[in-house]
């Protein structure tokens, strides 16, 4: 009896132990695992960090390239802008420097792994200091930005623009963090704003507004046609020439004109100090030129051979100049 009740206590002894055995190596088990879980956690914490410091790097460093293959997926507006060339103008203009990348915040997912993120970066652009925080996610073994570009507005009328020096028309634009210099393509043509800055790509709505104006080109340009154009109708040789509206005269019945022997002559300068007015709908140029000038010509009254009598007049030229090919064309009304 005593045998068996040894027996007993010491089955129950061994199975006491092996229970605890098992709760030991299910512990360590746990641990390791829950190590694991943090390694992992910190490797894809700081992989997903490197992601977001490559791309700024690209970017300080004017490798657009580089900068896109940072992108989860392709920015899906126009890519114009979106050039080495353009990029490295940026960059000119204001230089962007990294200051600090945090750790990245990860997110594990059902199937225990981190798939996706948030990093705090900072950088400048020039002087100008931006506080982002990028949306990360993991494809395979790579991180990348849900964002790398924003789209900007660069308006829907006006000539076309020369941004960093790449030429484009009226539209939306996907541009990388960086600042941009606008001019107007047409010398005729300029733009009251010349410049912006996109700060991040988290940018919501970012738009330049061109304000087209006419340039002091496009006022010397316009001036000079004018000009040139009421010159051209004072050398013809007609009472009422066309397209000349502010010369038209009209002589006695039996009265005929020798059209050769008409000559105008100009009294004063129609186009000091002309006071231009622009439209950004049409693109033309409008003003109104005082022309001074005299007639003088051969007649005949009934056969009779005569002289008209020298008259001076004084006209106004409503003058018209359109701008939009990049060289001004005069009409007048």
């Amino acid at each position: 009896m005593a045998a068996l009740i040894l027996i007993i206590g010491g089955i129950v002894f061994y199975n006491d132990y092996q229970t605890k055995q098992e709760q030991a190596r299910a512990a360590e088990a746990a641990r390791v695992a829950e190590e694991n879980r943090r390694n992992e956690q910190q490797k894809q914490s700081e992989a997903a960090a490197g992601a977001v410091n490559d791309y700024l790097g690209a970017l300080g460093s004017g490798d657009a390239e580089k900068a896109l293959a940072k992108a989860a997926k392709k920015p899906e507006g126009n890519a114009q802008l979106l050039s080495k060339e353009v990029l490295q103008e940026a960059n000119k203009r204001a230089p962007l420097t990294v200051v600090k990348v945090d750790p990245a915040t990860v997110t594990e997912n059902s199937q225990g792994s981190w798939d996706s993120g948030k990093v705090k970066a900072q950088y400048k652009i020039g002087d100008k200091q931006q506080d982002v925080e990028f949306d990360v996610s993991r494809s395979g073994e790579e991180w990348k930005l849900a964002k790398v570009t924003a789209l900007v507005k660069l308006g829907l009328n006006g000539p076309e623009r020369i941004v960093n020096g790449a030429k484009v028309p009226p539209g939306s634009y996907e541009v990388f963090p960086g600042s941009y210099a606008v001019t107007s393509a047409n010398p005729l043509v300029g733009f009251n704003s010349t410049e912006f800055l996109l700060g991040s790509p988290n940018d919501p709505s970012t738009s330049w507004e061109p304000s087209p104006v006419l340039s002091e080109e496009g006022k010397k340009q316009s001036t000079a046609a004018t000009r040139a154009a009421i010159d051209a109708c004072l050398q013809k040789r007609e009472m009422t020439p066309p397209d000349c509206p502010f010369i038209n005269w009209r002589v006695d019945p039996g009265v005929n004109v020798k059209n050769e022997t008409i000559r105008y002559t100009l009294k004063n300068d129609p186009t000091a100090n002309l006071n231009w007015r622009f439209s950004q709908s049409t693109m033309t140029a409008t003003t109104s030129a005082t022309v001074v000038y005299e007639l003088r010509a051969d007649a005949t009254r009934n056969g009779n051979q005569g002289t008209i009598v020298p008259s001076t007049t004084t006209r106004t030229a409503f003058t018209t100049v359109k701008l939009i090919e990049g060289r001004p064309v005069v009409s007048f009304s």
